[in-house]
């Protein structure tokens, strides 16, 4: 069966949760949680937050509409930097870790309705949960230092948006049970009972990892199937996390906005193909959030100094100086590499943590200075450098 749900909410992905809806009152979204609890801000401060950057160029519908107009929020509005503005509104900071799952809800909910209005005549790339500027001018400095990430993606999603699919068992016990009729199976509990009458715990556990693998690599070969069919005319798809047994898939598309009727055609034969063993639900049209939700990492020249000496660096090195010591580092400290010595996984991390922390300083300072960068000097008296970049 083949479900299709319109501009829905999309599920909790940037906070590892499912994709329950949450059961809220109109006045609560809103207010956009405006009776958050003290404790969950951060001294009642404002500061610009910020939903998502749009190109002023780029529209989906040939006639304009204003901002607030469109939005019916005049508290909500654009900072403009050249072509590019970023849509914000004047918020109380907060911090998600401080805050219930239904505070989050509501913020998440918000967060999402705005983008996913905005999308109706721009091309908008959506910012992570909870992100702020501190004022304008950092906001006008942020589209500044991140121009060129900007430009290549609203040339990847320009007239385009995205459309997940969910696929599901449609009845999970009845695959479990045609499993557990398999050659396999019935082999296996042969040799578990041997002569004895009846299963032990540990017998019946033991089944059932051997069932779970059965059903993992029954969902893998649909799975496989799917997106070969899929592939051949949308083949810019990403696989996102299952969330429990009864899922087969759930994937991402980016697609021509033109072309929607015949993903959804071709859902529906796989629909027909699978004879109703299978649920397909699509949701969107959706904002590009699985493929170009940027978020903002802030290095700490603490933590980029610790990175360097873990490493063993000097205070002016290259990219491929800062390559070779991770190499070497990594040849030292990897498990498999030295499996007599015990405790190795801890240091392997750290090794890894450090490259990522220097790469990204690197990618950091190139950005914020618009050019390539030939050497790297660390000073711990130097301001945290900002990086924008695509949520991994």
């Amino acid at each position: 069966m083949i479900k299709i749900f319109d501009n829905i909410n999309r599920f909790f992905s940037n906070l590892g949760n499912s994709n329950k809806k949450e059961n809220l009152e109109r006045s609560e979204i809103d207010n956009h949680g405006q009776a958050i609890e003290k404790r969950s801000t951060l001294n009642g401060q404002k500061a610009k937050y910020i939903y998502g950057f749009i190109h002023k160029g780029m529209t989906n519908n040939v006639e304009k509409t204003d901002l607030d107009k469109l939005l019916s929020d005049k508290e909500i509005y654009l900072v403009s930097y050249g072509d590019i503005s970023v849509v914000v509104c004047d918020l109380e900071k907060f911090t998600l870790t401080h805050l219930s799952r239904e505070k989050i809800a509501r913020y998440l909910l918000k967060h999402q309705q705005v983008i996913e209005k905005v999308m109706q005549q721009y091309s908008i790339i959506p910012m992570k949960l909870g992100t702020f500027a501190e004022n304008s001018e950092d906001l006008k400095k942020l589209i500044h230092s991140g121009y060129k990430l900007f430009q290549e993606i609203f040339s990847q999603i320009d007239h385009k948006h995205e459309i997940e699919l969910a696929v599901t068992w449609n009845d999970l016990t009845v695959i479990l049970q045609e499993i557990g009729q398999e050659k396999e199976i019935n082999e296996f509990k042969k040799e578990l009972l041997g002569d004895r009458k009846n299963f032990s715990l540990n017998d019946k556990i033991a089944i059932g990892k051997r069932v779970k693998l059965l059903l993992d690599k029954k969902r893998k070969t649909v799975l496989n199937e799917i997106k070969d069919y899929l592939g051949q005319d949308f083949s810019h798809l990403k696989e996102n996390m299952v969330m429990d047994d009864k899922m087969v898939g759930n994937m991402s598309f980016l697609i021509d906005q033109n072309r929607s009727d015949k993903f959804y055609e071709m859902v529906n034969q796989l629909n027909n193909r699978f004879k109703e063993r299978l649920d397909f639900k699509c949701i969107g049209p959706l904002p590009p959030y699985s493929f170009y939700t940027l978020e903002i990492n802030k290095l700490e020249l603490l933590e980029v100094n610790w990175a360097r000496e873990k490493l063993g660096l000097e205070n002016n090195v290259t990219k491929t100086q800062i390559k070779e010591a991770y190499r070497q580092a990594a040849s030292l400290v990897h498990p498999d590499s030295n499996p007599q010595i015990e405790g190795l996984e801890e240091k392997f991390k750290e090794v890894k943590q450090a490259y990522k922390i220097l790469q990204e300083y690197c990618q950091a300072v190139e950005q914020n200075s618009q050019k390539e960068v030939s050497n790297f000097e660390f000073n711990e008296e130097k301001e945290p450098l900002k990086l924008v970049k695509i949520k991994e």
